[in-house]
């Protein structure tokens, strides 16, 4: 970012609150879905981190709701912002999950990454053979 403001834009923060509305209510469904084997099916490390991610996004929502009301606009809390910051790059890591059930996808970019070379050389040759005919 090259000029930073400490304005969010109101689509960022309505978009944000669906997400985190959206995460929530697909990890209840679940949990009710699974019930006592919810765990069990999902795999105790996928589970706790899925429940340890919506979790910390909806503390978060709320501290944001706490701070936004205890502070005026004006005044920056740093370290807060910086802890929210911080919540957010964890929410990244969600991907992975998803990423563990597309086995498919995952060797078509593999084997579209592995192609770039090749494709460099075919690109830099047919320009050459443009420059040299034109």
């Amino acid at each position: 970012a090259r000029h930073s403001t400490a304005v969010v834009p109101e689509g960022f923060v309505i978009s944000e609150k669906v997400f985190c509305f959206v995460f929530a209510l697909e990890l209840l469904m679940r949990i009710i879905a699974y019930r006592g084997h919810f765990f069990s099916e999902t795999g105790i490390f996928w589970g706790v981190f899925e429940v340890t991610v919506v979790g910390m996004q909806l503390v978060e929502e709320l501290m944001m709701l706490i701070w936004a009301r205890g502070r005026s606009a004006t005044e920056a809390d740093m370290s807060f912002m910086r802890l929210t910051r911080i919540l957010r790059l964890v929410r990244i890591l969600r991907v992975l999950r998803i990423i563990r059930f597309m086995d498919e996808l995952r060797g078509l970019v593999v084997s579209i990454l592995n192609s770039m070379r090749s494709l460099f050389w075919t690109l830099s040759l047919l320009l050459l053979l443009i420059y040299g005919i034109g």
